[in-house]
């Protein structure tokens, strides 16, 4: 599946009120912040960015404020803007527009009849719809890494000016920071780069966690300063998830969602910030960016900081061409590796959430194809864990839905769904091939740590 530009802040509260002057943040700084260049706010009227509808350029007021938090953001994180940040103030039916357009029309079928036919979304369900509806509530702000734009909601900025005491104006303040921290992500560290290349689901989640984790951590500092607290002192206590806790609240619209849009959007970020905070224990923000160079490559790898640290990496699997499904009329229609986090979200159907998390924990590789005929889907899931006790945990938790098939071979297992029992033959006789070559333990490389 194809990996978005967009990072969206999904902040909707944020603890902490404004004061005095904050204390100065000894961060460690990173070699990247070496460059002179003052953080600045442009004018969205260059001529390669024509005007949005339901667009405006920032006031005078709002370029002051802007300037500011983009001060604080570099002096927070540890690194400096190269140029220019490129601001919009939009209207929320522009937001949305914008949004709507970024939800590509081939990744939404392709992830609905994935999901679908996993079970994990139901029938009839309108997925843009829903995805445009959880976001345009919750969106107050966002930066665009393909545009390399800022985008304030116009509500929001008239907050920021109008009532500069408030907890709206506080929330936003916030905010801001998060997505000028995605700006200096996308400039200095090649986020938007990274944004571009073809990854696996698994994979983009991961870097995806990896970046809102980074943002979230530099906002919580942010927001922890407005009430004369250091992250010295946030580190050494449970501030941090305390603070976390207060910027996600529960939303209808979010927590009425499918679980698997639920977790997918809300767990990077928050996974994502425990990551990023192992990572700044360790040396200091010049770790986070040092992270950028070598992302994690699986979801594993961010809710088990361990793993990346210690280099572990997923079994590489491929399942063989199954020629009898194809002659029988079942098209190939997608193929991806879901990793652990949307395999708990799979797993939890029928044995619940906490018991999902826990079966998939033990994940170390999976590849998923999905077939299609006369609009069925069907799906054949090669899964390996760590060892054969993880692997039966798996495979026990995946055995509660009887709608589907499971076996399992060593620290291997097979999910069968949808496909009629006279086509399971070909998918086994793979799987008993492929489990039989499969290593006793999944591998392991060099660290992506620094020594």
């Amino acid at each position: 599946m194809h990996a978005r530009s967009l990072c969206l802040a999904l902040l909707t509260a944020c603890a902490g009120a404004s004061g005095e002057a904050p204390p100065t943040l000894a961060s460690p700084t990173s070699p990247r912040a070496a460059s002179p260049t003052s953080p600045r706010v442009s004018r969205p009227a260059a001529p390669d960015r024509p005007a949005t509808p339901g667009a405006r350029p920032p006031t005078a007021l709002e370029r002051g404020l802007l300037r500011r938090l983009a001060r604080e953001a570099e002096r927070i994180r540890g690194l400096r803007f190269r140029h220019a940040v490129h601001v919009e103030v939009q209207t929320p039916a522009a937001i949305a527009r914008h949004l709507d357009a970024e939800l590509d029309e081939d990744d939404l079928r392709r992830a609905e009849r994935v999901y679908r036919t996993l079970g994990l979304l139901p029938e009839g369900l309108d997925l843009r719809a829903l995805v445009g509806e959880v976001l345009g509530a919750q969106v107050l702000g966002f930066y665009d890494t393909h545009r390399h734009l800022l985008v304030l909601r116009d509500e929001v900025a008239a907050t920021l000016i109008r009532t500069p005491g408030s907890a709206e104006a506080t929330e936003a303040r916030a905010v801001l920071v998060h997505e000028l921290v995605h700006a200096l992500q996308d400039q200095r560290l090649g986020y938007g780069r990274l944004l571009e290349l073809e990854r696996d689901s698994d994979a983009d989640n991961a870097l995806k966690a990896l970046a809102e984790g980074d943002a979230t951590l530099a906002t919580i500092f942010y927001s922890a300063e407005q009430l004369g607290r250091s992250p010295g002192d946030l580190l050494a206590s449970r501030a941090v998830e305390e603070m976390a806790g207060d910027l996600f609240p529960p939303d209808d619209a979010l927590q009425d969602a499918p679980a698997i849009l639920r977790v997918t959007l809300l767990v990077p970020y928050l996974a994502g910030l425990a990551f990023a905070r192992r990572l700044y224990e360790g040396r200091g923000w010049a770790e986070v960016d040092r992270a950028f160079d070598a992302p994690p490559t699986s979801t594993e790898q961010v809710l088990h900081p361990r793993a990346y640290l210690r280099g572990e990496e997923a079994d590489a699997i491929a399942i063989e061409t199954l020629g009898e499904l194809e002659t029988a009329g079942w098209s190939v229609v997608e193929e991806d590796t879901l990793g652990e986090l949307e395999l708990a979200v799979f797993l939890a159907r029928r044995v619940g959430e906490a018991r999902g998390r826990a079966a998939a924990a033990g994940w170390a590789g999976d590849r998923l194809r999905v077939y299609e005929r006369g609009g069925r889907g069907a799906a054949v899931w090669f899964t390996t864990w760590d060892d054969e006790a993880e692997a039966r945990e798996a495979a026990a938790a995946a055995a509660a839905d009887p709608s589907q098939r499971v076996e399992r071979r060593g620290r291997a297992v097979l999910v069968l769904r949808g496909l009629p029992a006279r086509l399971h033959g070909p998918p086994l006789a793979a799987f008993e091939r492929f489990s039989a070559a499969l290593a006793p333990r999944p591998p392991r490389s060099p660290s992506t740590a620094a020594p």
